[in-house]
């Protein structure tokens, strides 16, 4: 097309808005595929925009967008102080003709870091205050990601840049509330300090699962959710005192289920949030750290099925009718047409004083969880392949399973399933039995799959070096022998048991993060090692500096020696060391003001 025809189109089809606009609102459209072409005026879906921003910048205030199925990866501008896929500075009605699932707003996290790093983020979307009441109506908001920062941003100078990865509205409180309303949409993988999934708007029947922050209300921060799910969260930080929900933040008739850290919690008295028909499920910390709770309930599972996908909750279970209907419809102020439905679609009888709390109405069916194990492992005393336990209220919920391998040379278990259930290589305990929770997801089947030894190795602080073979009436005198041996013989990756008989181990040396350590475990195999009468017979020993520096604490020094070192290890070469007593371990000093390796640590590094 000339530059003068497609000058021409353009012309035509803004005149046309602008007729159409003294008459109403306009429709326009969006179509990814389109991206790229030229004579595009979005009148129809042949000719639909190619980005979401081109459909913004053409439309008017109070228009409505058919956003069509496709992947929505293309363009950046820059809102709220960072770059997005979309910046709404104008009040939009933003609809995808297909699915959540089929239509999806991606941003951009860096592989590098923890993904909410401030070069090269690229968020979601951002909707500033000009975009007041924009809506979104099934949507996925996936791979979004905000700047890092350790500040509140509400005291960083009002830079946004730490906030949202998924949606950014800026602003506190209800201002931030009514910003934007994302209606059943999915926001999932974004990552930011404040608000990994959401920084303000307001979410409504939506599902935001696997998201990742690092500050206070790190996954939904000054937002509202209304029959909403948060599910398999994470906050990352050292001291793990995160809250996945929190901070000016209003949540009635949802579910915080499955998170790293805190359920709900605030920076301080001055943001604290309101939860009104809210339940928390499997949460690592306390469920409800700081807030203000009404008619909300805590459990550490057996009370809804989220691996399912059915949030209703069970018959008897904590949330089973013990919700007020007035908070559903009096406590946050929903757009014109939203239908009163549950989470699962679910009508909400507003004739009825009481409802269920969290986001699905009407109690569920009992469900199951599932252990698939090994042939012949014993399950609490008798030979089976499978557990299955039905899980009918949170009482009937089994507290504790006991399995005893059949394999032998075993090494450990290895898990598949839900992350949430701990490490994925599980040791046994020294009575040869593995003891833990069942899954708290309901309907999550878990697999347990075995792992031998390739060699199995023995120590004795009494042996005799010198005709030491690593058997069991010849074992070797030290540690770090037996470590050496197995990893000379054996091909990478495999694994090795290391027994140790009672007794001090006072000999042997190896050096590992710039210091002389009894013993150091590589990370090209799995080592086990354990000791044969536990921690009370089983001593393995550091060593002091006789002749310290002046300035190092008592017995650290550049000739003191710690118990053990740990080379960083995949999940393949993951070990363990079970049993013993670590005692007299000494680091290095160097002096106050240094953080060297060497300094770093006295018993195990």
């Amino acid at each position: 097309m000339s530059r003068r025809l497609s000058s021409l189109v353009l012309s035509l089809s803004v005149a046309a808005a602008l007729s159409a606009s003294a008459e109403g609102p306009n429709v326009w459209y969006v179509k990814a595929s389109n991206y790229g072409l030229e004579g595009l005026t979005g009148e129809d879906e042949e000719h639909a925009w190619g980005t979401l921003q081109d459909a913004h910048d053409n439309a008017s205030a109070g228009d409505t967008i058919y956003v069509l199925p496709g992947t929505y990866d293309q363009g950046s501008k820059e809102g709220n102080a960072l770059a997005s896929r979309l910046v709404v500075s104008k009040q939009l009605h933003f609809v995808a003709t297909g699915t959540a699932a089929e239509t999806e707003i991606v941003g951009y996290r860096p592989a590098s870091g923890n993904g909410y790093n401030i070069t090269g983020s690229i968020r979601c979307v951002s909707v500033t205050s000009g975009g007041a009441g924009t809506t979104f109506t099934r949507f996925t908001f996936r791979d979004g990601g905000s700047g890092h920062g350790t500040r509140q941003p509400w005291t960083n100078n009002g830079n946004a840049v730490t906030c949202g990865g998924g949606i950014c509205c800026y602003g506190s409180g209800k201002t931030a509330w009514e910003r934007a309303y994302l209606i059943e949409c999915v926001i999932t993988n974004c990552g930011s300090t404040w608000g990994a999934a959401m920084y303000g708007g307001t979410a409504i029947r939506c599902l935001i699962k696997d998201n990742r922050g690092s500050g206070w209300a790190g996954i939904v921060c000054s937002a509202a959710l209304w029959n909403s799910v948060v599910i398999d969260s994470r906050c990352d930080n050292t001291d793990g005192s995160r809250s996945a929900v929190g901070t000016s933040s209003l949540v009635v008739n949802s579910l915080i289920c499955g998170t790293s850290h805190y359920g709900a919690g605030d920076v301080d008295a001055n943001y604290r949030s309101t939860y009104y028909n809210t339940l928390f499920a499997s949460c690592v910390k306390t469920s409800m750290y700081s807030g203000n709770f009404t008619n909300c309930f805590a459990a550490a599972y057996g009370v809804c099925s989220p691996a399912t996908g059915d949030f209703r909750p069970v018959a008897g279970s904590a949330a089973d009718g013990a919700g007020l209907t007035e908070y559903v419809t009096n406590t946050i102020a929903l757009p014109e047409g939203i239908a009163m439905k549950d989470f699962n679609g679910n009508p909400i009888d507003l004739t009825k004083e009481a409802c269920d709390a969290g986001p699905g109405q009407g109690t569920g069916e009992p469900v199951t969880a599932a252990f698939v194990l090994p042939a012949e492992t014993v399950l609490n005393g008798a030979k089976t392949t499978h557990f299955v336990a039905t899980y009918a209220r949170e009482t009937e919920w089994p507290r504790e399973v006991v399995i005893k391998p059949a394999a032998t040379n075993f090494f450990s278990y290895e898990f598949s399933g839900k992350t949430g259930l701990g490490p994925a290589r599980r040791f046994l305990l020294r009575d040869g039995t593995l003891r833990f929770l069942p899954s708290p997801f309901a309907g999550d089947n878990v697999a347990l799959t075995e792992k031998t030894a390739a060699a199995e190795y023995w120590c004795s602080p009494t042996a005799d070096a010198e005709t030491a073979t690593g058997a069991e009436d010849a074992p070797f005198r030290t540690i770090q022998a037996a470590i050496v041996a197995a990893t000379n013989a054996l091909a990478a990756k495999a694994a090795a048991i290391i027994n140790l008989m009672p007794g001090d181990y006072r000999e042997g040396s190896e050096t590992a993060y710039d210091h002389a350590n009894r013993f150091v475990v590589p990370n090209t195999h799995a080592f086990l090692i354990r000791s044969t009468q536990g921690p009370a017979a089983t001593t393995i020993h550091g060593e002091a500096d006789d002749n310290p520096p002046e300035e190092c604490y008592a017995g650290c020094g550049p000739n003191a020696m710690r118990c053990a070192a740990f080379l960083s290890a995949s999940a393949d070469t993951a070990s363990a060391v079970q049993g013993v007593t670590f005692a007299d371990g000494h680091s290095n000093f160097t002096s106050a003001t240094t953080d060297n390796a060497s300094d770093r640590v006295g018993g195990v590094y």
